[in-house]
């Protein structure tokens, strides 16, 4: 039964699928469990059957729920969470390139990457301290598994630091898939200093197109700079993965 009465009429989409997903969270529906017919679950919360379809659809998103054609919704089994490693300079193995990082946290997926010459825009120029315009190289990588893209990474380096150097493109050349420390030691900037800012915050509605989950669903954010001996930013990187499907494990050395 619904844990919360209501009068006929007083739900929305949103408080039916907080409902629902607390009921399938407690237990109520096992995972391979289907839940009741869609014209059950109507006359249970009395509501109408497009108020019902927009809840059950939130859930489906939330890969809570199995959509079938033609049959009744299933409660999912639920997936461990990606581990993505995030290991700093002073520990053992240094700090890996993103591809090293997803082969550490479990089987890898479909790796994709483009680097093209960008120029800085406000809030990334800000970061790397270069003027609003200046060129940079980004390159994005995107990891799909089954079909879904499971992470999103973006990072920027300068061009007046990589223009014209054999790491210039980070996936080519005779450091193709380094760790960025590896990289810039081999034109002269070491050692680094790595900062990490986690945040957790909704989803865009790029991100949730990308990620394959809901607008304003969880995701975390990872920025990390690395900066040279005197402190002038030489990359950023920036990672989005989805909340509810990713953990982040740091591994730092003991003081």
């Amino acid at each position: 039964m619904a844990k919360e009465r209501r009068a006929p009429g007083s739900w929305t989409y949103n408080t039916l699928a907080d409902d629902l997903r607390t009921r399938i969270l407690e237990g109520e529906w096992a995972p391979g469990e289907r839940l009741p017919s869609h014209r059950q679950l109507c006359e249970e919360y009395g509501v109408a059957s497009s108020t019902m379809a927009a809840a059950r659809g939130v859930l489906v998103a939330e890969f809570l729920l199995d959509s079938q054609p033609g049959a009744r919704l299933i409660v999912r089994r639920p997936k461990p969470r990606r581990r993505i490693e995030r290991n700093g300079p002073a520990t053992a193995p240094a700090a890996q390139p993103l591809r090293a990082q997803e082969e550490m946290a479990g089987p890898a997926g479909e790796w994709s990457s483009r680097t093209r010459p960008v120029p800085a825009d406000h809030a990334i120029a800000q970061i790397l301290r270069v003027a609003q315009g200046d060129r940079l190289y980004e390159t994005q990588y995107i990891l799909r598994e089954a079909g879904r893209t499971v992470r999103v990474a973006t990072c920027w380096e300068p061009g007046e630091v990589v223009s014209g150097t054999p790491i210039m493109l980070p996936e080519e050349g005779p450091l193709a898939g380094q760790p960025v420390e590896r990289r810039m030691d081999s034109i002269g900037i070491s050692p680094l200093v790595v900062t990490d800012t986690l945040t957790a915050r909704p989803a865009s509605h790029d991100e949730a197109q990308t990620l394959s989950t809901r607008l304003g669903a969880p995701v975390l954010e990872v920025h990390r700079l690395y900066t040279d001996p005197d402190g002038r930013p030489v990359h950023l990187e920036r990672s989005v993965v989805r909340g509810d499907r990713s953990a982040m494990v740091y591994r730092l050395p003991a003081l």
